[in-house]
């Protein structure tokens, strides 16, 4: 599970800023991964330091400059760590070959057989074949 904040700052007179965080970023998250957008000017922007104390910094080429930021963090809270979201799960014999959706039983049809109407659909939750 990921959480995702956002926001933008536009830098001093030196191209630094410091964007704050919530008091409880650090606790809730780990894994950190920053996004920028640098708004109607072409200076490169990096991340000066990374969060540490609910923040981080940012430093640009120019001074001045807009700076739309997003960083992501992997949940490290409890609720998260015991319902983890699997990345990849193996499918078994029958599945292998098709695309699934959990606890299906009958084919969605593919294009072909939408046509015709020659597979079954079920209305809840199916299979789609690769054929």
């Amino acid at each position: 599970m990921m959480n995702i904040y956002s926001g933008s700052v536009v830098t001093d007179a030196s191209g630094l800023a410091t964007v704050k965080l919530p008091d409880h970023f650090e606790v809730l998250n780990r894994d950190f991964r920053y996004q920028f957008t640098v708004v109607r000017q072409f200076p490169q922007a990096m991340v000066l330091q990374k969060v540490h104390h609910h923040s981080f910094d940012i430093e640009t080429g120019k001074p001045g400059v807009e700076v739309s930021w997003q960083v992501t963090g992997t949940r490290q809270d409890a609720y998260a760590n015991a319902h983890c979201i699997p990345v990849e799960v193996d499918k078994s014999a029958e599945e292998k070959g098709t695309t699934c959706i959990r606890n299906c039983s009958e084919p969605v049809p593919t294009l072909q057989s939408r046509h015709t109407n020659k597979t079954p659909v079920n209305s809840g939750q199916a299979t789609r074949s690769n054929s």
